[in-house]
């Protein structure tokens, strides 16, 4: 299993803010950038992307929500 958490721009690490890239396609949900800043990240996943496919750990799928 890949557990590497690299993702690159957008994460926070490079002290940039999280971006709509890294919720769509990096996301983790075990960076403390998005600890930092968990709920207003989840509020505009759901406006923006509400189903997302992370290449993280081995890919998973993250649904924000549901109808």
């Amino acid at each position: 299993m890949d557990t590497t958490t690299d993702a690159g721009a957008g994460t926070g690490e490079t002290g940039e803010p999280i971006t709509d890239e890294w919720c769509r396609e990096h996301f983790d949900h075990l960076s403390s950038e998005l600890a930092a800043d968990f709920h207003p990240t989840l509020a505009r996943m759901r406006a923006r992307c509400p189903v997302a496919h992370s290449d993280r750990y081995g890919g998973f799928w993250v649904a924000t929500r549901y109808e």
